[in-house]
């Protein structure tokens, strides 16, 4: 499962932005439907073990009843924005379930947050650091 900390995930050339709401392929932002959306954070999160139908049905949909037929739609589209033609992200378990077979890495978000204080000490830093030194011979 994803730590809630980790809000980064990455695959292939994809990353998936939690906080966001966000697919990014290459760093360019995927146009994906919610419901696809979350059938990929659901494949994602079960660490490659496989899920079946009902259970993706359940994480995606809850307590709503939809026909198996647009589960179907959503994997069918996700592995069309992934360009997955030969399983490689998402494999169908023939009577069984679908499986996240790709390594997914979390990724640490970098987040810079300077104070003031901190960009007086690096100006100064900066500035002693610039003075020239000059020898005397007495």
């Amino acid at each position: 499962m994803s730590n809630p900390a980790n809000r980064l995930r990455e695959f292939g050339e994809f990353r998936i932005d939690l906080r966001k709401g966000l697919l990014l392929d290459r760093g360019q932002p995927v146009s994906i439907p919610p419901k696809a959306f979350e059938t990929l954070i659901a494949l994602v999160d079960s660490d490659g073990a496989v899920l079946s139908k009902e259970e993706l049905m359940a994480k995606v949909w809850g307590e709503t009843f939809v026909e198996e037929n647009n589960l179907t739609q959503q994997i069918s589209l996700l592995r069309k924005l992934l360009r997955d033609t030969d399983q490689t992200y998402i494999e169908t378990v023939p009577r069984r379930g679908y499986r996240f077979a790709a390594t997914v890495r979390d990724v640490a978000e970098v987040t810079r947050t300077y104070t003031k204080e901190l960009l007086i000490a690096i100006a100064v830093v900066i500035a002693v650091a610039s003075i020239p030194i000059v020898r005397f011979a007495w």
